[in-house]
C-alpha cells in the first residue's frame, strides 16, 4: 500500500515495480501493533476505529517511518487531524508499554495555526533599522525541538488543530 500515492498512481506505481522485479512480492501491511494500538487511541479521543481510519493511521506511521516532513492532504472533515492525533497517542502509548520499537517513541504536537499571526510572527523577521533577526513561533518550536536530546518524537503542524487533544 502507497500512503503518498493516489489510487491510479499507486497502480501504476506497482504496475512499474512488477516490471521491473517480476519475481518480487510485495508483502500488505497489516498495521500490527501500531493498529492495535491506534484502536485504543481512537476509543480514548471518543473516535471509532473503522478500518478505513485505521488503514490511514497505519498508512501514516509507515510514511513516518521513512520521511522526517509529512504533509497532510485532503477535504475538510476527511480525518487528517484525527489519524495524526490517533497516531501520537498510539506511539506515545507503545512507548510507555515498553515497546521495542525505536519508531514507537513519545510523541508531541505542536500546532501553529498560520491565520492568527502574521508571516513575520509565524517565520521571524529582520529587522533592517536595527539590524537584528526576530525568531517566529515556527521557528522557535523547531528549534525547541531539535535541542530536545531524548528520543521523543517532535510533531510542528503548521495548521489549526481545534480537536486535537
Amino acid at each position: 500500500m502507497f500512503a503518498q500515492f493516489l489510487i491510479d498512481d499507486a497502480r501504476l506505481f506497482e504496475a512499474i515495480v512488477t516490471d521491473l522485479f517480476p519475481s518480487a512480492i510485495a508483502p500488505a501491511s497489516c498495521g500490527g501493533d501500531v493498529a492495535a494500538a491506534a484502536a485504543c487511541a481512537a476509543r480514548a479521543l471518543s473516535l471509532q476505529p473503522t478500518p478505513p481510519f485505521l488503514t490511514k493511521v497505519v498508512q501514516l506511521h509507515e510514511t513516518f517511518n521513512v520521511r522526517f516532513g509529512v504533509m497532510l492532504v485532503g477535504p475538510t472533515g476527511g480525518g487528517k487531524s484525527a489519524a495524526a492525533a490517533a497516531l501520537r497517542r498510539a506511539r506515545t502509548d507503545l512507548r510507555e508499554a515498553g515497546h521495542p520499537d525505536p519508531a514507537h517513541q513519545v510523541t508531541h504536537l505542536w500546532a501553529v495555526n498560520p491565520k492568527s499571526v502574521k508571516m513575520g510572527e509565524l517565520y521571524g523577521e529582520y529587522n533592517q533599522l536595527t539590524n537584528e533577526w526576530q525568531d517566529g513561533i515556527a521557528s522557535s518550536l523547531i528549534r525547541a525541538a531539535v535541542a530536545d536530546a531524548s528520543p521523543h518524537h517532535h510533531w510542528v503542524c503548521v495548521h489549526a488543530l481545534p480537536h486535537v487533544a
